[in-house]
């Protein structure tokens, strides 16, 4: 199991959904309920408490985050050291 090996199991959320644009279609609360609540459930029936949540194509709001830094103690997003690199869509959809 990769847990004992000692990789962390940490969450993405339920169904990779891009937090900034749900937020802006469906509202903060809808994503929770959608996205996140089920998934920590989901994560707590096998027995995992994950601390760390990484956003999904790495795009994140200031509002999103303090609801996120509610139920994790840490949140990972995508950062460039080039800034002439632009971050259209990270991960693969």
């Amino acid at each position: 199991m990769l847990e004992g090996d000692g990789h962390a199991i940490e969450a993405h959320g339920m169904g990779h959904r891009d937090a900034a644009e749900y937020v802006d279609t469906y509202g903060l609360s809808k994503y929770l309920a959608d996205e996140i609540d089920p998934m920590l459930d989901a994560m707590a029936e096998e027995g995992f408490y994950p601390t760390t949540f990484a956003y999904p194509y790495g795009d994140r709001t200031t509002e999103i985050d303090r609801a996120l830094l509610e139920r994790f103690a840490l949140l990972r997003s995508l950062s460039y050291l080039d800034r002439s690199v632009t971050n259209t869509a990270p991960c693969p959809r």
